[in-house]
């Protein structure tokens, strides 16, 4: 059988991919220019990554596609089409991404911008900070999206004593489940978190009117997609101190260009869609696909993408 790999990977991570499939010739991608790597793939029966959209739609070989991805964005029009199977690595980035959310939340309670700050100007402000310094405890959390992630957010987070609820549009995995609910919550919200997915209800989710809901007090925090947040509305908020802070691990644009006023933004962290990413997590993604190939071969594919 063909594999495509779509990932870059070293040595390392070559040869464990290598001797998982010794039975199956393995084409790795960035060993090829693009076109010779395109008519490569459309010999194979099985990919690992995020191969061009392009590629799919004119592929006649391939069975199955291992994408290295919870999102599956652009990928969603052809999912099960022509007897390809996708899966995705949902719950794989879910720990760190929710260490991520709380490195967030304590960076803009405890007033670590502005001490970054100072030590780089060599100014001490203690008087000034230790008053403006809170805690999680007894904070009101809504988490937006009661997925793998949200899920784990929340469990990461319950040790720190908040009071937490859970918005989605499914009522079994959630506490709120219609919009009036969620809005009126807002209200008394000290910290928003987003986990949603990207679609035709989650775009421009957090507007002015949901932002205007929101106490000055309140802290953002998006780890779900930069889709979700009106950013032009965010920045006016966080210039006019109209919201306390915000913690973005995505953005709508990526990478953010140069000239954008996110990069100046007051209180305002950017993790550069970094919340995910972990030392070995390549070699833990070589080793998921590896397993779910044993999986696919049996009949029992993991996290089996439902169109």
């Amino acid at each position: 059988m063909k594999v495509f790999c779509q990932l870059k990977l070293n040595e390392k991570e070559k040869q464990l991919l290598s001797n998982g499939l010794e039975d199956h010739e393995v084409i790795y991608a960035q060993e090829y220019e693009e076109d010779v790597a395109k008519e490569l793939f459309m010999d194979c029966h099985v990919a690992f990554g995020n191969p061009p959209l392009e590629w799919i739609q004119h592929t006649v070989n391939l069975t199955w596609i291992q994408l290295e991805s919870v999102g599956l964005d652009p990928y969603q029009e052809e999912i099960n089409k022509n007897n390809i199977y996708f899966s995705s690595l949902k719950g794989f980035f879910d720990r760190p991404v929710a260490e991520t959310v709380i490195a967030g939340i304590l960076a803009l309670y405890r007033e670590l911008p502005a001490l970054i700050t100072a030590q780089q100007a060599n100014k001490w402000i203690k008087d000034e900070i230790r008053p403006k310094c809170e805690t999680i405890k007894d904070k009101k959390i809504v988490i937006l999206g009661a997925g793998s992630i949200g899920k784990t957010v929340k469990d990461h987070l319950l040790p720190f004593q908040p009071g937490i609820t859970l918005y989605d549009i499914a009522p079994e995995r959630s506490d709120y489940y219609s919009l009036q609910e969620l809005d009126l919550s807002l209200k008394n919200t000290d910290i928003l978190i987003g986990c949603l997915p990207e679609n035709d209800k989650t775009i421009n989710f957090l507007n002015a009117y949901r932002f205007s809901l929101l106490p000055e007090s309140a802290i953002i925090v998006n780890v779900g997609r930069g889709t979700l947040i009106d950013e032009d509305v965010l920045i006016t908020l966080l210039k006019d101190k109209k919201l306390r802070g915000a913690f973005l691990d995505v953005t709508r644009e990526e990478p953010i260009p140069a000239d954008s006023e996110l990069w100046q933004t007051p209180n305002l962290i950017l993790s550069q869609h970094t919340a995910g990413g972990s030392k070995d997590e390549v070699i833990h993604k070589v080793q998921f696909f590896l397993d779910n190939f044993y999986n696919y071969q049996n009949g029992q594919i993991k996290n089996l993408v439902n169109p």
